[in-house]
C-alpha cells in the first residue's frame, strides 16, 4: 500500500511540474490538483532544488528544465 501511495504523490508531482512548466499559476495548478497552491509552490522547488543537488549536471543545464515564470512579488 505504502508503493502505490507513493506511486500517487510522484503522479501528482510530475502533473504539478508539468502544469507549471506550461506557465499555469499556483493556484490553478492547487485546484485542479486538490493541494493548496503554497504546497504546489513548495513541492515543485523542493523536486528542482533536490534535482540541482543530485543530477550530477551543471546547474545551468538543470535549470534549463525548470522555467518558471515569475509572478506577482518576484517569487518563482
Amino acid at each position: 500500500m505504502t508503493i502505490a501511495l507513493s506511486r500517487q504523490h510522484d503522479e501528482l508531482l510530475l502533473q504539478a511540474l508539468a502544469m507549471r512548466q506550461s506557465g499555469k499559476p499556483l493556484d490553478v495548478i492547487g485546484g485542479a490538483l486538490g493541494m493548496p497552491r503554497s504546497n504546489v509552490g513548495l513541492f515543485t522547488i523542493a523536486v528542482r532544488d533536490a534535482d540541482l543537488r543530485e543530477s550530477g549536471e551543471p546547474a545551468a543545464v538543470v535549470e534549463l528544465g525548470y522555467q518558471w515564470k515569475k509572478r506577482r512579488g518576484g517569487r518563482p
